[in-house]
């Protein structure tokens, strides 16, 4: 009898290691696939940082544009007065 109980309770002890390893191996897993997200989502907040500095670049563009031609229709009314 004393040794069936030693074997279930190394049956047991194998079944918790073996649940363990499986533990390990899921954390290991699911890093892994979370470093992936990051890696694709930083790439993405580059793309839209990218697009934003260039959008902000063609407003300041054209306000510059529309600047000038305010300081032109300014000249031509006082040419004209």
């Amino acid at each position: 009898m004393e040794a069936g109980q030693e074997r279930m309770e190394q049956v047991q002890e194998e079944m918790k290691d073996i649940i363990r390893a499986g533990k390990e191996e899921m954390r290991t897993h699911v890093e892994s696939q979370v470093e992936g997200i990051k890696g694709h989502v930083d790439g993405c907040v580059g793309i839209m940082e990218e697009e934003v500095q260039g959008g902000k670049g063609k407003i300041e563009e054209v306000e510059g544009e529309v600047h000038m031609k305010i300081e032109e229709v300014k000249s031509e009314v006082q040419e004209k007065t």
